[in-house]
């Protein structure tokens, strides 16, 4: 009969067990869940700061690349660039002036 006692004692904590064990993994899984959109949201800021901090490095170097290029100063007209009628090489015949105009900065070397 003392054996009998032992073994519902055992099987009673063994059950006890077994639900706080599965108790626990329902806690980790909520934990692990929760854990992951934490880290995605965290990735998805970062993606987002490191675009926005490239974007203006790049605006940055870009524009300071066209200055260096084509400088500050005010726009000359150049006249008969644009036209692709096939009339001479420029656009226009030689000779006769042209109907449109391009605004150009002038490059400094």
């Amino acid at each position: 009969m003392t054996v009998e006692g032992v073994t519902t004692r055992i099987q009673k904590e063994f059950g006890m067990m077994h639900g706080e064990l599965t108790q626990l993994q329902v806690q980790f899984s909520q934990l692990d869940a929760w854990i992951n959109a934490r880290l995605k949201d965290l990735q998805e800021g970062i993606k987002s700061e490191i675009r926005s901090e490239v974007r203006s490095e790049l605006r940055s170097k870009l524009h300071s690349l066209f200055e260096q290029y084509f400088g500050q100063n005010p726009p000359a007209t150049v006249t008969g660039v644009m036209s692709g009628k096939g009339k001479g090489i420029l656009g226009s015949p030689p000779g006769f002036p042209a109907k449109e105009h391009l605004m150009v900065s002038p490059m400094q070397i």
